[in-house]
């Protein structure tokens, strides 16, 4: 009987671990992404005026963040009419801190 309270209570821990590993990835996922699209939008003003200036398409730009991991979506489809991301996309290979 004693064996079988002790397999519970470490399943229990260990189901508790679990969640709250999975509940901190997701909290640094949702603050990555916050970031990503801060920093979004910060260039895509500096892209607008690019284009105006240069006579270019100011309907869309792309941006590609290589300062953020390649296993998540760090180039967005930015849509200057409603000033957001329209799209996000994962692109592989980069380093550095870099703001495409």
């Amino acid at each position: 009987m004693k064996t079988k309270q002790s397999l519970v209570l470490l399943l229990a821990i260990m189901g508790l671990m679990i969640h709250c590993k999975r509940h901190k990835s997701e909290n640094k996922t949702k603050h990555v992404r916050e970031k990503i699209n801060a920093n979004a939008k910060s260039k895509a003003s500096e892209a607008l005026d690019f284009c105006r200036a240069n006579n270019m398409n100011t309907d869309f730009c792309i941006l590609i963040d290589m300062s953020v991991h390649s296993g998540l979506k760090r180039m967005m489809l930015w849509n200057f009419n409603k000033e957001k991301v329209e799209a996000s996309f994962l692109v592989s290979h980069g380093c550095g801190d870099a703001f495409l």
